[in-house]
């Protein structure tokens, strides 16, 4: 996209270079685009120009992208040169929970969180978020950028009522909504390095909603937690059922050898306890499966 001129050393404010010289205060303020020349540039007073490592340039002639070399006999109405800053950039979020992230019910949640973006392809970058979207400051990105994650999270948080925020499966939503948010950076020329929630605010007037919630689980666990115990114990008792039958077969059995008990009355009583031993262990069947069903749920 650029050709930069053989060089060794330069010092900032040199007159024969053309250099990005970054000034700036606040992180919100920090410049992420500059072009030449401005007002008071001019190509002919120039030999060379400069990009740093943390930096990508542009070389337009007539609003068109070329790559060419610098050169003085040109008309400097003809040329710009953009320089874009490629270095990580950081990210702090925010979305209050006055107008924020409607759930189900429509009450709004408020989210905050962090991320790193850097610029991948500076002529998308340039063309759709620079020139497009007016935007040349963190300041101004980092507010782009809240509107894409908002839209994200609304997909997202659309699906759940109040009831099921506090147990949300935070690294779950997160996976979606970077999948979501690296897909709408890349078509403008961003590449997302890492994304988090750190937090998340419901409204007061929820808080009666969740507390009655949390009681009601809580009855339903006691309940659940009983009815567990009585299974389990109906089991233990079905158990020695079967180990108590099988013992009466074999003192039949004993009975038989020790001719107490004749071949017949000793075939249809064991038959008799082999029916019984059946119904029991159909019995155990279906109370394995209720325990099953308790314990996964």
């Amino acid at each position: 996209m650029y050709k930069k001129t053989e060089f060794k050393d330069y010092k900032e404010f040199d007159p024969d270079y053309i250099v990005w010289e970054k000034t700036y205060g606040k992180s919100t303020d920090k410049p992420i685009v500059y072009d030449f020349p401005k007002t008071n540039g001019d190509f002919k007073q120039k030999k060379y120009f400069i990009v740093k490592e943390d930096e990508k340039a542009l070389f337009y002639r007539k609003a068109k992208l070329i790559s060419a070399e610098l050169s003085k006999k040109r008309k400097n109405i003809e040329f710009k040169i953009i320089w874009i800053d490629i270095s990580i950039i950081n990210i702090d979020w925010g979305i209050p929970h006055i107008n924020g992230i409607p759930i189900k019910e429509g009450y709004k949640i408020g989210l905050h969180g962090n991320l790193k973006i850097s610029i991948n392809h500076v002529k998308t970058f340039y063309e759709k978020i620079i020139k497009k979207e007016h935007i040349s400051k963190i300041g101004q990105l980092k507010t782009w950028i809240t509107k894409i994650i908002a839209k994200s999270l609304r997909v997202f948080f659309g699906q759940y009522s109040v009831k099921n925020i506090p147990i949300v499966e935070q690294e779950k939503i997160i996976k979606q909504v970077k999948k979501k948010i690296s897909r709408d950076f890349k078509k403008v020329g961003l590449i997302l390095n890492n994304f988090n929630i750190l937090g998340m605010k419901l409204p007061e007037s929820t808080n009666q909603v969740v507390k009655s919630q949390k009681t009601k689980e809580k009855v339903l666990f006691n309940i659940d937690e009983k009815i567990l115990k009585d299974l389990l114990e109906e089991k233990q008792n079905l158990l020695e059922r079967i180990k108590e039958l099988k013992h009466k077969i074999k003192n039949l059995q004993d009975l038989l050898l020790e001719d107490k008990i004749n071949k017949q009355n000793y075939e249809k009583k064991k038959d008799q306890i082999e029916e019984f031993i059946h119904e029991v262990e159909n019995e155990l069947i279906s109370i394995d499966e209720k325990i099953k069903e308790k314990t996964q749920n």
